[in-house]
């Protein structure tokens, strides 16, 4: 296997197990132990909470890869996730609705794991599937 191919057997293997079936262990083998911490602890502690979040929220969530794109380390993956959101996501109130979204993540690739991640997720459109399309009000910016 080259190794292209290999880096992006891992990140398609963090999606599938991780994310679409709830085999968060499989983080331990995936992730890096100093992959950077992105707010919900560090190395592979990470992908786990945010996979269990995700979960709990939407406890059908399958992620789809549209594409993968692979330069030198670096794996990027076009995906669309799809869920019925049955638990509450930051803060929402679970709607029973299905929902989707897309996102691309680029995720750097060492020695066979994961060591760094740069995530996009369409959010908004998101929130805007679970019926948060109003925006706050903010007073106009002036114009100098």
């Amino acid at each position: 296997m080259s190794a292209d191919a290999a880096n992006k057997a891992v990140v398609r293997r963090l999606l599938n197990e991780v994310y679409n079936q709830g085999n968060l262990i499989v983080a331990n083998d995936l992730v890096d132990p100093g992959h950077p911490d992105a707010g919900l602890g560090p190395g592979p502690d990470n992908f786990k909470n945010h996979a269990r979040r995700l979960r709990s929220a939407f406890p059908d969530l399958h992620l789809t890869i549209a594409d993968q794109l692979v330069d030198g380390d670096r794996v990027a993956t076009r995906w669309t996730a799809r869920g019925t959101h049955l638990g509450s996501y930051r803060g929402i109130a679970p709607t029973g609705e299905v929902v989707s979204w897309t996102g691309i993540t680029v995720h750097r690739v060492a020695g066979g794991r994961i060591v760094e991640t740069w995530h996009s997720p369409d959010r908004l459109g998101l929130l805007r599937a679970l019926g948060k399309t109003e925006l706050p009000e903010h007073p106009p910016v002036p114009h100098d």
